[in-house]
């Protein structure tokens, strides 16, 4: 009866320690991924300062980017 217990006890403890394991890996690739988006989100808004553009203006005032051009948008 105790060596089953101690069988239970010590099969437990080792998938509580791999579970542990297991969260703080996929917290450390989920912070990464985070990170990775965010740099991603500047990169594409930092483009609109870079003059690669058409600017066409609208009859109503505004005005419309398309890439390939010369001018910041």
């Amino acid at each position: 009866m105790k060596r089953k217990l101690f069988t239970f006890v010590s099969i437990l403890f080792i998938l509580i320690i791999g579970g542990i394991i297991l969260s703080m890996n996929a917290s450390h690739n989920t912070n990464e991924l985070f990170l990775e988006n965010v740099e991603a989100l500047v990169d594409d808004e930092n483009q609109y300062d870079q003059k690669i553009w058409y600017k066409y203006y609208r009859t109503d005032g505004g005005f419309n980017c398309t890439k390939g051009g010369s001018e910041t948008c």
